[in-house]
């Protein structure tokens, strides 16, 4: 029995040692380490502790880095099974649900501690710089190590009850951000209930909810490493952080295996299916020939991907929403003033950009990823049209319903003209700007390449190598620069210049594998 329950298992692993990808990608990480390695060497007598600076660098990196692996490969798990309606084929090959949940999650998490082990011997070598002990460094390798065994079963668990690799995304995302953010918000209410005459100050109730949130805001990853990161530290390795959150993913593991096979017994294997919104299934039946535009795939990304004109009505709803809510809520919190219709227009900018952030972000994943997964690329592609011609106008299709962002956007212009006209002509913003489209067009890029998770891997790709390797290589020409024209903001421009030619690079390598996918 046993046996038939590690089959699945047994195979991914071994299927993985074989794998030239994967001693590639533990290589890769092993030489950005060594180079961020090098570089805290030779600038080892700016600062001082060099050691711990460095190490901290890496354990936020690995932080950063499990945590987006829950939004994506971990939550990814069974429902990559589900959307290739390939689990109901597993059970019927004798697989049980405990051998599916060890062979498509556990495999991932095994894979992810081998990252872990790989980095320790190059974190020993930061003692040798100074500020940190092996003690600090095995520590925070055993917190990590238990935070990912949450993380893993948190998207285990998600991926086992939603249906779409999508919705078990946010619902990690979410369960996540409760944990790590969830008690500084409650502290934060309770905060602004005291200052607001809602509750008396050292009321038995504020005592109690402040005692219980640091309470638990001890056994949280973030805490734990803080407190490992102070000097003098000689506390045991195995903290009350680690078996708790070893003893909760193993609980959450108990329940997506008891979940999963309640729906192997009753036969639900979620297969999903494509779909569209409320709004244009309505007018689908009221007018089921609908007129394209002049431009076919304009037309078909801005219904079909964006949602078309009643998605934008809903968030012409929406937003103005979101936008009064932050705004009372900064009010109240002191950062503004009562008619201050600068502070208020400065809110308004900034919550609209975020929110066309999180749209275009969405849209570079999902742009080639959506013809990927309903084998429509090469149909796509067969238009006489040039590739770039339609990954233009696919572009152009979403960006066409972020009317209501840059309408607000427009709106906090008009309030605050004076600071919109300051950040216009400064070399950060623009560097944010390049930054941030270098970031779409990696996303873009890696749909094209993995199944899931495309977004979270750029930005894992975009931290790592930017902190590690890009930095590093280009300080020196940020100080010449510097040099050269007596001005800080000349030290943005070589990422100006870096950005740009990496995002024409990477619409190259867009446009060659499009042409590869469409031949297979």
């Amino acid at each position: 029995m046993l046996t038939g329950t590690l089959a699945l298992l047994t195979r991914s692993l071994r299927q993985d040692a074989r794998l030239a990808r994967t001693h590639l990608v533990r290589l890769i990480f092993v030489l950005v380490l060594f180079g961020g390695l090098a570089w805290a060497h030779v600038t080892s007598k700016s600062f001082g502790a060099p050691g711990l600076h460095y190490f901290g660098v890496i354990a936020v990196m690995n932080f950063g880095l499990i945590s987006l692996a829950g939004v994506s490969f971990f939550s990814t798990a069974i429902t990559e099974e589900k959307e290739e309606e390939t689990l109901g084929l597993l059970t019927m090959a004798g697989i049980n649900p405990l051998g599916i949940l060890l062979g498509k999650s556990t495999n991932r998490m095994i894979r992810s501690m081998l990252l872990l082990m790989v980095q320790i011997p190059f974190a020993l070598l930061s003692v040798l710089l100074g500020g940190v002990t092996g003690h600090q460094i095995f520590s925070a390798y055993v917190a990590l190590a238990a935070y990912m065994i949450l993380v893993a079963n948190i998207g285990l668990l998600a991926s086992v009850y939603c249906g779409r690799s999508s919705s078990a995304g946010a619902v990690s995302l979410a369960v996540l951000l409760g944990l790590l953010g969830g008690p500084a918000l409650v502290k934060l209410v309770v905060k602004m209930f005291v200052r607001y005459g809602g509750m008396a100050v050292g009321n038995p109730m504020e005592i109690s909810i402040n005692s219980a949130c640091d309470q638990y805001l001890g056994l949280t990853v973030a805490y734990r490493l803080n407190g490992i990161w102070e000097t003098g530290f000689k506390q045991s390795a195995f903290s009350w952080q680690v078996l708790s959150n070893t003893a909760l993913g193993f609980l959450l593991f108990v329940s997506a295996w008891l979940l999963l096979m309640w729906r192997v017994r009753q036969g639900r294997f979620d297969s999903p299916q494509r779909s569209g919104s409320i709004f244009r299934r309505e007018r689908e039946y009221r007018n089921p020939f609908s007129r394209v535009w002049a431009n076919p795939l304009v037309w078909k990304d801005y219904y079909f991907l964006a949602g078309g004109n009643e998605f934008v009505l809903v968030k012409l709803i929406i937003y103005p929403v979101i936008c009064l809510s932050i705004t009372i809520v900064m009010f109240y919190m002191g950062f503004m003033y009562r008619n201050h219709w600068p502070d208020y227009g400065v809110a308004i900018m900034v919550t609209a950009l975020a929110l066309m952030a999180i749209e275009t972000a969405a849209f570079a994943s999902r742009i080639f990823h959506d013809e990927l997964k309903w084998n429509t690329l090469s149909v796509t592609l067969l238009m006489p049209r040039s590739v770039s011609r339609i990954a233009y106008g696919k572009a152009v299709g979403c960006l066409l319903s972020l009317f209501p962002s840059l309408l607000f956007f427009f709106i906090g212009t008009m309030m605050a003209p004076e600071t919109f006209g300051f950040w216009l002509f400064r070399p950060e913003s623009w560097g944010c700007v390049i930054v941030f489209v270098l970031f779409l067009h990696m996303t873009a890029y890696l749909s094209l390449i993995v199944k899931w998770g495309a977004m979270p891997l750029a930005i894992a790709v975009l931290f790592v190598f930017g902190t590690c390797c890009i930095y590093p290589l280009f300080s020196l020409p940020m100080m010449l620069m510097y040099l050269m024209t007596d001005s800080e903001q000349a030290l943005i421009m070589p990422t100006i210049y870096l950005g740009a030619v990496l995002i024409a690079v990477i619409q190259y390598f867009i446009g060659v594998r499009l042409k590869e996918l469409a031949r297979r």
